[in-house]
């Protein structure tokens, strides 16, 4: 039997179309090779989800596990 768990994302659907939209917004979070900004756009992120959602950066979430990806170096405007 294969085990699934939920984990949360926003508190509604407009919460998540405002989250998404604003994330969309913010990118790119940092350039190639600035991975001095990796927190402080990390940060960024998680002070503008919190405000458009007091549940978004719940522990395991998807918007908490995007801003861990952030701070990391994740998502670089990398060109295709």
């Amino acid at each position: 039997t294969e085990s699934s768990t939920a984990n949360h994302v926003n508190k509604d659907l407009e919460a998540f179309h405002r989250c998404v939209a604003a994330t969309i917004a913010r990118f790119p979070f940092y350039e190639e090779g600035e991975e001095g900004r990796f927190d402080e756009a990390a940060d960024d992120l998680r002070e503008l989800l919190a405000t458009l959602d007091d549940t978004a950066l719940a522990h395991n979430g998807l918007w908490e596990t995007l801003c861990d990806d952030v701070a990391m170096g994740d998502y670089a405007n990398w060109e295709d």
